[in-house]
């Protein structure tokens, strides 16, 4: 029976999520380089026990980002996999060092660098760029590298 609770899901391949084959993954920049596989097609990234990677750090909101996949049809008629990333919180969230516009969705390509945290003067505007300072996340793209032959 078709899930109708959650679009997302309804337009996703099927045969990734049941061959547990990951279309993504987060890779938090540091000293242990820990890495999270994207098996389903969102992925919750905050500070609430429920996300999917928990940053136990009071300036990460509960709910900060979530990264998805969507299933798309290009003009041509072929079909394929974008992916997008969007901002749910207080402080921000940014993409090769630019900050996001809260709620709206960008796509996010394979080697992004995410950045949840911010400047020490503690503001930018949404389209401005900074250098971050502290929690880094780097976004593999399983589909995209395959189609381009990436690393």
């Amino acid at each position: 029976m078709e899930n109708r609770s959650n679009p997302l899901k309804r337009t996703f391949s099927q045969s990734t999520l049941q061959n547990n084959n990951p279309w993504g993954r987060v890779i938090i920049i540091g000293e242990n380089q820990t890495q999270f596989n994207l098996l389903s097609p969102l992925f919750i990234i905050g500070r609430n026990h429920h996300c999917n990677l928990v940053i136990k750090d009071k300036s990460i909101s509960s709910k900060h980002c979530i990264i998805s996949i969507e299933k798309m049809k290009r003009e041509d008629g072929i079909e394929i996999h974008k992916t997008f990333i969007q901002d749910f919180s207080t402080h921000g969230t940014f993409v090769d060092s630019i900050k996001i516009l809260k709620s709206e969705k960008y796509l996010l390509y394979h080697g992004a660098i995410i950045s949840l945290n911010l400047p020490s003067n503690g503001k930018v505007k949404p389209g401005r760029s900074f250098q971050p300072t502290m929690e880094k996340l780097l976004f593999k793209n399983a589909l995209e590298r395959e189609f381009y032959n990436l690393r």
